[in-house]
């Protein structure tokens, strides 16, 4: 082996990789075999990693080297042992990578956190840890912290006034809410201080040797007592405290009131919409007349302009006396958190668990302590300038991008140790290699190929570490997961790196909303669970909007662009039809789909269909969507979203239907929606291929064979046929013996061996054929296609089909996905899983087996698997062919697919109940009905399988587009 990893680090010719790939395979499949400690020891894994990658700086596969290095990979593949049967999994290959995810196992070091849980703790549901608080002593820091606070004065008032106070938070909260608490206090506390010294400026020395009682007052908190001493300084005599008496109820009021502003500001509340302020002036009206009312709508007036124009603000409260504590968006707090001997300045927008569980980790004492049980020292200091906007997103993902190159990082190399980097770079490499090297060694099961580069230990801890509510909703996952999921995706299964999406990049509603519903459907499985877990920490907002089924497309454009954000569930209603909730919104998502794909849009390649009459309509695409090329430079810079579609040029109504889709299938996932919308592979490729960072990619970007006939097979067909005469001129070069003048007469006279046709009969130009207003170089339209340039026009057909016509619309894709969240999430999949994602098909048919529906549906009301109407419903199914099954679909629960997992994981599941019939109607004389909100069928008790068949096929066809009441 030693040798064998020496002859590969060698290797400087395609020969000598050749020999060497051949040795190894002997080797592997073996009847001794290679052990994974074998395979460390013997530095092959170096030795390939040199041999199949590069050691530039690029990440890239050596020019000019990489067919050569496929082919080797081909060779893996086709070497068997000849005891085993043939598959993947026992080739050469399959054996190599199977020691190399043993060796992976072995080595691998990677961390889980987990949130400390008592013994109490384990008894209850995973969600009742996020109802756990965190207990601070919270007090102003000291003068020797330097900020950039307007005056030092102020926070040495604050010093002298604040209390410490002890306040316990929710640990999945961020420091937000304890700035939300804190500021209104603050800025009261100083206006009362400024007041104080006012007042004593113009009253007797008997009378301001009082502040130090008031001081002490307002430090308790009683500020209601405090507003009523200021108003009673005043000790002349009965008469003038009669006198003076309304005048300080007003100021009362008025002081009350702006607390409550204060308050309601830091808090998000709009004290006028809720009618507070309206009352509020209403009984200052009664107690003192209408001009102390006016003053305090003045008084309200002055501030919320002052909110506005912050600015000139500063300027103006100096001029007035004022400071920079009365304008409430010109300061915001930080906040210093001590733990042990570690501390670190943290701003509003950090998460409060994520920030603790860190630090703790730094201390080793703390590390292992409670800290439920402990009271963390923190403190605040005013700041100049708006806070900082609070995200409840996880980290940023474009984590996801920078690490799709070919080199591992330092950070993800400290995480699983050095050996175990090397393994996944290498198992890196591999992935990168073996979609073209399966081509050449003609391996269609791809499935069998994803399984192999699956590590069940990798995947094993990452789906523990989901399993963690708090650590997964604060956003405190270890790097190793996102680093993975960037670098080597392959290595964790499709639903665990699912889970992880969801976990990480739908937000933190979502994520408390997740846990919640799992913790009520686990408190419905057992009666003695408590309802601790019922928290109000978040709560998804659901945003109903009501349109009409005219004109739908252009409904849905403004209706997005309004309401298609990550921070509510997007429902749609219809006019005059009572029908609400999944129901109408999965067939909202169904019907925009299948807008997209009308044929007068243009987005899409457009096959023949062998049934011309069947769904003239729309596009014909049985391997799946792709863009319809088109010339970027016509894309106008200008073209605002807002303008109807219909107005715009052609090319920039394209690109803006393009960011509409990308917006709608983004909107679709976040929200679990089904969408009928099924893309081509490579579509989703070059989709990726976007997303990385330039110097992860090359800057001609290659094509195959397998890439074109994937997006149009006839357009294939008609580029290998010209390719012939490529090879006939390719064959005649190599012939030494001939002159030039009999060169260039050999090859005007190559003919194509299928019809004898030569290149000048195809009368060909360099426009992209099916489209001829887009020419492959400029002037192109009067270009003739020669022997001469027949390469280079195959060659800029086929890029033109895949990279550079469709360069603007995938652009444009990915920028409306990005409105919901980031498309670079898309990394973590392959393009196979990601049409899986988007577009579930009905084609499988294990979902449609009767073992498959009995395991699914669920009987009430006296129904049972035996009932003669459940056997014949589950016989109807078996029965339907492919369209039927979309009705059907489409009908029953709103969208015309199944989810991931088939009728498993519809949610609800899918009921069947009998519906009685009422004299003097039979049940023959009854349709099916259903409540597509509840995946709820009522199904009349027929006489017949025949009756039974013609009423579902009837209900089928006549009961869609509507939702009304049965």
């Amino acid at each position: 082996l030693q040798q064998t990893a020496e002859q590969l680090a060698a290797s400087d010719s395609a020969i000598k990789l050749r020999t060497s790939i051949e040795a190894l395979s002997n080797q592997l499949i073996s009847s001794d075999g290679i052990t994974c400690y074998e395979l460390m020891q013997s530095g092959l894994v170096q030795a390939l990693i040199h041999a199949f990658g590069c050691t530039d700086d690029s990440g890239l596969l050596k020019a000019g080297e990489s067919v050569h290095v496929v082919d080797s990979v081909a060779l893996l593949m086709r070497h068997h042992s000849a005891t085993e049967p043939h598959s993947l999994s026992t080739s050469a290959f399959g054996v190599l990578l199977s020691r190399l995810q043993e060796a992976l196992g072995l080595v691998e070091e990677l961390r889980v956190n987990e949130a400390y849980q008592t013994g109490a703790d384990e008894l209850q549901p995973p969600a009742h840890m996020l109802s756990k608080q965190v207990r601070f002593s919270v007090s102003p820091a000291g003068s020797q912290v330097t900020t950039n606070t307007a005056s030092s004065e102020q926070m040495e008032q604050i010093r002298r006034s604040f209390q410490t106070i002890r306040v316990s938070v929710h640990a999945v909260s961020t420091f937000s809410v304890l700035e939300a608490y804190l500021r209104p206090r603050i800025a009261l506390l100083t206006r009362s201080n400024r007041q104080r010294r006012r007042q004593g400026r113009q009253t007797d020395e008997p009378e301001a040797s009082t502040s130090g009682n008031l001081a002490d007052e307002s430090r308790s908190g009683n500020l209601q007592p405090q507003h009523a001493r200021l108003g009673t300084r005043a000790d002349s005599s009965a008469s003038e405290k009669s006198e003076q008496a309304p005048e300080r109820g007003a100021r009362c009021d008025r002081e009350h009131l702006r607390m409550l502003q204060m308050i309601a500001q830091a808090s998000g509340i709009d004290l006028r919409a809720a009618g507070l302020i309206d009352g509020l002036n209403a009984d200052a009206d009664d107690g003192n007349g209408s001009s102390d009312s006016e003053a305090d709508d003045d008084n309200m007036a002055s501030e919320q302009s002052s909110q506005g124009a912050a600015g000139s603000n500063q300027n103006s409260a100096a001029n007035n006396g004022e400071t920079l504590l009365d304008s409430p968006g010109d300061w915001h707090l930080s906040f210093i958190l001590r733990i042990g001997n570690v501390e670190r300045t943290v701003s509003a927008a950090d998460n409060i668990f994520r920030v603790i569980y860190e630090l703790c980790h730094c201390d080793p004492v703390l590390k292992g302590a409670n800290p439920w049980m402990q009271t963390f020292e923190l403190q605040f200091y005013v700041e100049s300038g708006p806070s900082l906007p609070v995200s409840s997103e996880a980290p940023p993902h474009q984590l996801l991008a920078h690490l799709h190159g070919l080199h591992v990082d330092q950070e993800l190399e400290t995480s699983i140790g050095k050996r175990g980097a090397s393994i996944v770079q290498l198992l890196r490499v591999l992935s990168d290699l073996t979609p073209q090297a399966r081509s050449i060694a003609r391996i269609d099961d791809m499935a069998d190929s994803d399984r192999l580069f699956i590590n069940h230990k990798v995947t094993a801890k990452t789906a523990r570490q989901l399993e963690d509510p708090l650590i997964v909703v604060c956003s405190a996952l270890p790097s190793w997961c996102y680093r993975l999921a960037g670098f080597a995706p392959f290595l964790v299964s499709f639903e665990t790196r699912l889970a992880l999406l969801q976990a990480t990049c739908f937000g933190y509603s979502r994520n408390i909303n997740y846990w919640q519903n799992l913790a009520r459907r686990e408190r419905r499985g057992s009666s003695n669970a408590s309802d601790s877990t019922q928290i109000p920490l978040g709560r998804v907002q659901r945003q109903k909007v009501r349109i009409s089924r005219h004109r739908m497309l252009e409904s849905a454009l403004k209706m997005l662009e309004l309401y298609g954000t990550p921070k509510s569930i997007l429902e749609v209603e219809y006019y005059d039809e009572v029908g609400s909730g999944i129901g109408p919104t999965l067939e909202f998502y169904a019907t925009i789909s299948r807008c997209l794909q009308e044929r007068e849009l243009g987005l899409w390649r457009d096959e023949r269909s062998p049934v011309p009459e069947a769904h003239s309509e729309y596009v014909y695409a049985p391997h799946g969507l792709f863009p319809a090329p088109m010339d970027s430079t016509s894309v106008s810079d200008s073209t605002q979203s807002s303008e109807p579609a219909d107005a715009l040029p052609p090319n920039d109504r394209t690109v803006q239907l393009f960011k509409f889709a990308g917006h709608l299938i983004s909107k679709g996932l976040i929200d679990g929606r089904i969408l009928d919308i099924s893309l081509n592979t490579e579509f989703w490729a070059a989709v990726q291929r976007y997303l990385l960072p330039a110097s992860s990619i090359k800057t001609a970007t290659p094509w195959s064979w397998a890439q074109l006939e994937a997006v149009d097979a006839q357009l294939a067909k008609s580029l290998r046929y010209l390719y012939r005469f490529v090879e006939a001129k390719n064959e005649i070069y190599t012939r030494v013996e001939l002159s030039p003048a009999q060169l260039q007469n050999e090859i005007d006279a190559i003919r194509n061996p299928d019809d004898q046709a030569a290149i000048a009969d195809l009368a060909l130009d360099f426009t992209l054929p099916g489209y001829p207003s887009v020419e492959l170089r400029q002037g192109g339209a009067e270009i003739p296609v020669t022997m001469s340039n027949i390469h280079s026009y195959i060659d800029l057909v086929a890029e033109w089909t895949l990279h550079s016509g469709v360069r603007a619309q995938v652009a444009a894709f990915c920028q409306g996905f990005d409105r919901v969240f980031s498309s670079t999430c898309l990394l973590m999949f392959t393009p196979t899983e990601l049409c899986n994602l988007i577009g579930q098909t009905v084609a499988d048919d294990a979902y449609w087996s009767g073992s498959a529906l009995r395991d699914s549906i669920k009987m009430e009301n006296g129904f049972s698997l035996e009932s003669p109407e459940v056997c014949m419903f589950i016989e109807f199914l078996e029965l339907l062919d492919q369209a039927e099954r979309r009705l059907f679909l489409q009908f029953v629960t709103g969208a015309p697919r199944l989810p991931l997992g088939g009728f498993h994981a519809l949610h609800p599941p899918l009921r069947l109940t009998p519906r009685q019939a009422v004299l003097p109607l039979k049940p023959d004389d009854y349709l099916p009905s259903v409540m597509t909100c509840m995946n709820l069928i009522k199904l009349p008790k027929y006489s017949s399988f025949k009756v039974f068949s013609q009423r579902w096929k009837q209900v089928m066809v006549e009961g869609q587009k509507s939702f009304h009441l049965s």
